[in-house]
């Protein structure tokens, strides 16, 4: 059973069974199947373990090297599709996406930066995330779309976030930051300075 917790594994052009040339390309490791992305940075695997915090599915990531080249395995679960409005998926997940992906400054807000997985249940999930900017803000398309105004959204934000201390909070990212990726630890401040205003101080 493979742990998908943004670690590095190292090594695994012998441990594959099977490929496909899609793109990107997919391989077999044991029972279950991933793609294989190119690797530019950790960013990535930071956000994707950095979800539970929010109360969100992950992706499920790893770094890895295949054929000497360092690249980052993504878990392909069950049925999964990218968001389409209107769908049956729930709203509750599609509302925490779109905060998370704003509590980071992910460059991207849209539909088709989610995928919605069928498994034992559906979940939606947050998926492109290599990017992050400055100051976003979540598009007023978007807000209209999923949050209806953004007095719904602030109530969401603290419902999602506000029972939160800043010194919990603090801890439980750098905690994350710390084990996939030291180096990138000014992250935990640049989230911690976007939902200030929503956290309890204490």
């Amino acid at each position: 059973m493979i742990l998908w917790n943004g670690s590095d594994v190292g090594e695994i052009s012998s441990a594959y069974s099977q490929f496909l040339l899609t793109t990107p390309l997919k391989i077999k490791i044991g029972f279950e199947w991933m793609y294989v992305h190119r690797f530019k940075d950790q960013i990535p695997l930071i956000v994707d373990e950095l979800k539970t915090i929010f109360g969100l599915s992950k992706v499920g990531r790893l770094k890895a090297t295949m054929h000497g080249r360092p690249c980052i395995l993504t878990r392909i679960s069950g049925d999964e599709r990218y968001l389409v409005y209107g769908e049956e998926a729930p709203l509750n997940d599609v509302m925490r996406c779109f905060i998370f992906r704003w509590a980071l400054d992910l460059i991207h807000h849209g539909d088709h930066d989610m995928i919605v997985r069928r498994e034992k249940n559906t979940a939606v999930v947050s998926y492109n995330e290599e990017i992050l900017s400055h100051n976003t803000n979540i598009p007023v398309t978007v807000m209209t779309k999923w949050f209806g105004s953004h007095e719904n959204l602030d109530k969401s934000i603290k419902m999602i976030i506000g029972s939160q201390s800043m010194p919990r909070l603090r801890g439980q990212i750098e905690s994350v930051v710390k084990r996939v990726s030291p180096s990138h630890i000014w992250i935990v401040m640049k989230i911690l300075t976007k939902l200030e205003p929503y956290l309890n101080s204490k």
